[in-house]
Order: structure tokens, then sequence, then C-alpha cells
């Protein structure tokens, strides 16, 4: 399921219930956030989108350039196409070549919206050229045998792969241990099911913290992978976060 974050000009809260209902009646999720650099860096280190959407009330200023240099220079989030939305008359003040991925204008209807977002998702997945499994901030690129969880790469043994790329593939299933051992490790190994415990323990031990979990026990019986990732729990504090991207907001003091 894809992840919108919608970062507004202006916090109207009929706007924000307008933004986030087509996105859920459309399959996908979204949060809305000040259009800050700062509150624009926290929410995609929370939880790495695949659109950013930017709500504008005026043509762009000081605080919008901000948040799209962030975008642009940073390595972690250059790929994540930007969509403007903003007042008609207003279009001449963007800088296509330097701004936005793409633009709408106000008004529009609900099904032109929804389509310009389709329509950016299809295309910046087509640009990347690559195969992948992506669940939230976790992504696998299934060419590279890469993963990573918000923007940060996580070293995985051959098999831990295997077996996050299966469950991964299979959101929401439950599979016994048995079933692991036979799919992943083929129906020639004899090792016990020890083996799938001992891997799960592994995979959780580098892909979870306190807001990511992604795959849950079902006492009895085996795992499944979480279709959603994430807890409803608060972000972890600094010292708490062991999946860090460094804040390109900070600078060094001379």
């Amino acid at each position: 399921m894809s992840h919108v974050l919608i970062l507004m000009e202006s916090l109207d809260s009929a706007q924000q219930k307008l933004l986030q209902r087509l996105c859920e009646e459309n399959g996908l999720t979204a949060e809305t956030a000040p259009l800050q650099a700062k509150s624009a860096l926290e929410r995609v280190v929370r939880r790495l989108p695949d659109l950013v959407l930017i709500d504008l009330i005026q043509a762009p200023a000081a605080e919008c350039l901000a948040v799209q240099r962030l975008f642009q220079n940073e390595p972690d989030f250059r790929n994540i196409p930007l969509l403007y939305q903003l007042p008609k008359g207003t279009e001449n003040k963007l800088d296509l070549l330097q701004g936005p991925s793409d633009f709408i204008l106000k008004p529009y209807e609900p099904s032109e919206w929804v389509n310009r977002l389709r329509l950016m998702l299809w295309r910046y997945r087509r640009i990347s050229g690559r195969e992948t499994i992506q669940h939230g901030s976790l992504l696998i690129d299934l060419e590279r045998y890469e993963v990573s969880v918000t923007g940060q790469r996580i070293d995985l043994t051959f098999k831990e792969y295997e077996l996050l790329k299966f469950l991964a593939t299979n959101a929401g299933k439950v599979f016994t241990r048995d079933s692991l051992l036979n799919k992943v490790w083929g129906y020639e190994y004899y090792g016990g099911t020890r083996t799938v415990d001992v891997h799960v323990r592994r995979l959780r031990s580098k892909l979870e913290d306190a807001t990511h979990q992604f795959i849950e026990t079902i006492r009895g019986v085996g795992y499944k992978f979480l279709s959603e990732n994430g807890l409803s729990a608060p972000p972890p504090s600094r010292k708490q976060d062991r999946l860090k991207i460094r804040n390109p907001l900070k600078r060094k003091k001379k």
C-alpha cells in the first residue's frame, strides 16, 4: 500500500479530512504535517513516503523552497516524487526544472486528483527500473538483493533475505514453521524448525525497533508478515533509534 505525506501551508481541518479521505478511498495511506522543513524531515525519517503532496494556498514561498531543497539535496529523499497543488494563476511562479515532479491546479475534480496521484506513483516505479517489494518504510530490491528500512540499508544473510522476501510477498498470511522450512529452505533440508525461529529472531533484531514491526508471532502456529508495518507508539528517542538518517538541517559549527 502506497503512503502519501501531505505537507500543508495552512492546516485547514476540512482540507485535511478531504485529502486523507481521497487517499483512503483509493487504497492509499496518508498523513498530514505543516509545510516546514523540520516537520517534513521528522515525518520522512519516521516513515519513508512513496509520494509527497505539497498543498499551497499561494505561490511557493521561502519555507516551500526549503522543503523542496531538502528533497532535492538529500540522497535518501531525492527519489521521492513531489506533487504541488496550488491555486490557478500561480503556476507561472513554479520552476519546473528545479521544483516539483508535477503539479495540479485548484480547484479540481476529485477524480482528476486521484488520477494524477496514481500516474505519479506509476511513473516513479517505472523510472526506477527495478522490481521491488515495499511495505511502509521497508523496501526490498529484488534485483540488487538489498533491503532497507527508512532509507537505511540492512545487511542480511542469504537465508534471512529469502525468508523476509517470502513473508513480505505473502503479507497477512500465517505460515507454520514447517511450511516456512519447506518453502524457504526446501524439502530436502533436514534441519529442525528451530532454524526458522533463529532466523526470525535475527531478522527482527536487524529490522525492527520501537516504531517498526514487520513480523508477528502467531502463538502455537507460526509467523506472519504485517501488511501495515509500525506500532501505534511514539517515535523513539535519539538514544533508542537504531535506524538513523543524517539530519541535513543541522549545520556544523564553524
